[in-house]
């Protein structure tokens, strides 16, 4: 079939199941024969004895339906229906057919940021470390008797080896969360 412009390469068309006419204005309209729901007559081709036939005026799509203006008969024939695709839908695009451009977040995307679930860009953040009575805290060996108290607003966590020298004691109370990796 020849096209004036940019041939379509890809859409959500689909061909509908064949139809016999019989003596009646409305049809089912099957998809593999499953009930099918186009979302409006104005993006269904339908063609009947060799015509395309106009929307709204020719023929009504009411749910899994298709309803003539005029009752057909057995000699009509309803060579096909295609759905030209619904309303807003692209279906599910291939692989490798989005770039990131047309991806979209707010905020600056550099390499200080990363992307949370809200597709918003968010600089990365470590509060602010200033001695060992704050969240960070960097030593390997206890010296002498030590306590360490958690605190609720927030989080910790152990990584590596902690060496608690001779007989002295590391107490570890509050009610924070204290992960050890």
């Amino acid at each position: 079939m020849a096209y004036i412009g940019k041939q379509p390469l890809v859409g959500n068309f689909i061909k509908l199941d064949a139809i016999t006419a019989s003596a009646t204005d409305t049809y089912n309209l099957l998809n593999d024969s499953v009930a099918y729901t186009p979302q409006s007559a104005m993006n269904c081709i339908v063609s009947l004895n060799g015509v395309i036939q106009a929307p709204i005026t020719a023929y009504t799509i009411v749910g899994t339906t298709i309803v003539f203006s005029e009752t057909l008969s057995a000699s009509d024939t309803i060579d096909f229906i295609v759905v030209l695709g619904d309303v807003l839908d692209i279906g599910t695009p291939s692989d490798n057919t989005v770039s990131l451009v047309k991806l979209t977040a707010s905020g600056t995307k550099d390499s200080t940021t990363f992307l949370r679930g809200d597709n918003s860009f968010q600089e990365v953040t470590v509060g602010s470390i200033t001695d060992q009575t704050s969240a960070y805290t960097n030593f390997n060996e206890i010296t002498a008797d030590r306590t360490t108290t958690l605190t609720t607003t927030k989080n910790y966590f152990l990584a590596g080896v902690i060496t608690v020298a001779d007989t002295f004691t590391w107490t570890i109370g509050g009610s924070g969360v204290l992960n050890i990796i």
